[in-house]
């Protein structure tokens, strides 16, 4: 709940806080267990990673990291997503636009006894450091930005933000 509020707070007030670098600060003291974006990249490029996408369909669709795959937000199951990883013996990371909703997500998973890692900074932290995104048909300059408040979060200019009408 506090969360919640605090994350409504700067959202809606678009407070000079709202800026990537303290919104990282804030999202994770709310988070167990986060990986940086450095690590997340090594672990990606030597195939010892399961990125978990937790964003919503219509997001992934637009892009998403290398091999992730989709597990939603909304429509979360934990079972699912156990057979998705149960064989692997990867390291499993989570990520969201920012990492508040992967932040959730993980904690569910730890407490299943799963060790899983939030992204810090989510995918928009990733494309601002001009990582690659990927979407069916392969590399992509595009992201789904949320809404227009929050792709205000996304500074890298060789991006394309897609929003939902």
């Amino acid at each position: 709940m506090k969360i919640t509020l605090l994350v409504s707070l700067l959202y809606f007030t678009g407070s000079n806080v709202f800026g990537q670098a303290n919104f990282k600060k804030i999202a994770n003291k709310f988070t167990t267990a986060v990986i940086s974006q450095n690590d997340a990249t090594a672990l990606i490029n030597n195939d010892e990673a399961i990125m978990l996408d937790s964003r919503e369909l219509n997001e992934y669709s637009v892009s998403h990291l290398k091999n992730a795959k989709h597990i939603g937000f909304n429509d979360f199951n934990i079972e699912k997503t156990k057979k998705l990883i149960s064989s692997s013996n990867k390291k499993i990371i989570v990520y969201c636009s920012v990492g508040y909703r992967s932040g959730k997500i993980t904690a569910k998973l730890r407490k299943e006894g799963i060790k899983a890692f939030n992204l810090e900074g989510g995918i928009f932290d990733w494309v601002n450091q001009d990582r690659e995104l990927y979407n069916n048909s392969g590399k992509t300059k595009q992201i789904h930005g949320y809404d227009k408040k929050w792709s205000r979060l996304i500074s890298n200019k060789n991006i394309t933000i897609k929003i939902d009408p």
